[in-house]
């Protein structure tokens, strides 16, 4: 989903960290793993390393960046990098990193505005991948953009656009949406070739998981009057509910399958997580869940819970219960655990 940062600074990307914790004999907690989430705090990229926000404002307000939100997390070896998308007065949205919180600007292929909007580490190679900005005002094309070490390659129709990578040892995965002249429907790159998952206009995929031969697709399905979230399992779609919904992220472990949006329930829209298919609804007032992470007994969820309408803040679930990362308006958007 194409995002504006001059005409909408209201984001909804922001995260939270939580340590998993195990006692010792004498009683005190053992941090076992450091948990990561990146997002955005008040209109600034942020990241928060178990539950401590570390603004990543330092450097980039020499580039006259005014806003910005992180976007993506990964490691190579003990260097951190994040993605995001900056802009500033008469500066539109610019793809950037961070590396142990220096930044640097991506090529913005023909110049115009572009997203990054996800990152990914293997070995030493760094891949971010995003897309352009308001396809349908230019007419130079306006592919799916993946940079590798920085540089970028195009793919994919003129509303094309990488919403999350993964890494699997056959290749780089991607998953977003395709499609020409503002009509795009739901696909999946391997290695920069397209699989398309529906040809209805309207379907979009949002979320990857490849797990052995398995590769997993969420997104949403829309019939013209309302949305629903949704995931495909090689190709076979199944529906994860008939109210509206929508779904952000997907993730399996030990052979279950995990789905992380929101559901519409009471009247709400709610943050849900389904397992299996089976939903669970992880507050009951406006909230959504971003990313999900599941580290041995436990489950992780970051995203926004509304306590005040148009007041998202950023939240970390563990196992359920919700903490709040920042009472600002911020948004939590992807997890990582080290």
């Amino acid at each position: 989903m194409k995002l504006n940062l001059l005409l909408n600074v209201a984001f909804v990307f922001a995260l939270f960290t939580l340590i998993s914790c195990k006692k010792s004999n004498n009683e005190k907690p053992v941090q076992s793993h450091d948990i990561y989430v990146i997002g955005n705090d008040n209109n600034q990229p942020v990241y928060w390393k178990n539950g401590v926000e570390t603004s990543l404002t330092t450097t980039y307000s020499t580039l006259k960046f005014t806003v910005g939100y992180a976007t993506g997390i990964t490691f190579s070896g003990n260097d951190l990098y994040i993605s995001g998308i900056c802009a500033g007065v008469n500066i539109s949205n610019t793809p950037v990193y961070w590396k142990n919180g220096i930044i640097d600007t991506l090529q913005r292929p023909h110049g115009l505005a572009t997203d990054a909007t996800s990152i990914v580490a293997s070995g030493t190679d760094i891949y971010i991948g995003g897309g352009h900005v308001g396809y349908a005002i230019y007419s130079t094309p306006n592919n799916a953009v993946l940079w590798k070490n920085g540089k970028p390659t195009e793919f994919g129709g003129s509303a094309a656009e990488i919403d999350n990578l993964f890494i699997a040892p056959d290749g780089i995965y991607s998953a977003g949406t395709d499609g020409d002249n503002g009509a795009n429907y739901a696909t999946y790159y391997r290695n920069g070739t397209a699989i398309k998952l529906s040809s209805a206009i309207g379907v979009i995929s949002t979320g990857i998981y490849v797990d052995g031969n398995n590769v997993y697709v969420c997104g949403i399905e829309n019939d013209g009057f309302a949305q629903y979230a949704v995931y495909w399992k090689n190709g076979i779609e199944t529906f994860l509910s008939s109210q509206i919904s929508s779904c952000n992220a997907i993730y399996v472990s030990g052979g279950d399958i995990y789905v992380a949006g929101f559901e519409k329930f009471n009247g709400e829209t709610v943050a849900t997580v389904w397992k299996n298919g089976i939903a669970t609804h992880l507050s009951s007032i406006e909230s959504n869940c971003n990313d999900i992470v599941v580290a041995g007994n436990d489950i992780y969820v970051v995203g926004t819970i509304s306590k005040t309408p148009f007041y998202p803040e950023a939240t970390i679930w563990k196992n359920g219960v919700a903490t709040t990362l920042s009472p600002a308006v911020s948004n939590a958007g992807k997890i990582y655990i080290k």
